[in-house]
């Protein structure tokens, strides 16, 4: 069954228009990359890239952990290595929270970071830039029909967070959400509540990103 419930609610920000290419056989778009940013430094040269995060402070422990588990287990560079930490938001590079926004549908979104300094230093909510820090929040809000991240099946709040911890490496929407003619093949798209992993195409976008490994 095909859910149009939006995962991130700034999407706006990562149709990625541009990228879409309507080919003459209108074939499937999938083979499309998406990105939204340069993501983390990252050198290449067989590398693991390792993002320490933190959700200790998030009642969804265990979904956020088979989320990250779910990335780390695919074919890529990505290794996300859970961190004990406090409360702060900026603790660990990538930090997973709980939120309010008053649309429930809106079931999370994720801010992404860089440092930038000049006589001062500070956090720059920019995702034109490399990535250093991120945030993730999950929506408490349960609207009046009782839906919610929080009423969600396990399998499906696991989608849901594994889609933010896509838009943390820098991925953008991809299938439907990016206004394309097909969806359903990525777990950056928001129709299908039919798989909690990063599919084939999120592999070879994190390898897109992250070459030479």
């Amino acid at each position: 069954m095909h859910f149009a419930i939006p995962f991130h609610k700034y999407a706006g920000r990562a149709a990625l228009g541009g990228l879409l290419v309507l080919a003459a056989t209108l074939r499937p778009l999938a083979a499309s990359a998406h990105f939204e940013g340069d993501g983390w430094s990252w050198g290449g040269g067989h590398n693991l890239l390792w993002i320490n995060y933190d959700n200790n402070c998030s009642p969804f422990t265990g979904v956020a952990d088979s989320a990250a588990g779910g990335w780390t287990a695919t074919s890529t560079p990505i290794v996300f290595s859970k961190q004990p930490s406090g409360c702060s938001p900026m603790d660990q590079p990538v930090d997973i929270f709980t939120g309010y926004d008053s649309n429930a549908t809106a079931l999370a979104w994720t801010q992404n970071y860089e440092r930038d300094c000049f006589i001062s230093c500070w956090w720059d909510a920019d995702w034109d830039d490399t990535v250093e820090h991120s945030v993730i929040r999950l929506n408490t809000a349960v609207d009046g029909n009782n839906f919610g991240f929080s009423t969600l099946s396990g399998a499906n709040q696991q989608a849901v967070v594994t889609h933010e911890m896509g838009h943390s490496l820098g991925m953008a929407h991809a299938g439907y959400y990016a206004g394309e003619s097909v969806g359903a093949y990525s777990i950056m798209d928001y129709c299908c509540f039919g798989y909690s992993t990063p599919q084939t195409h999120d592999v070879n976008d994190v390898n897109a990103l992250y070459p030479g490994w």
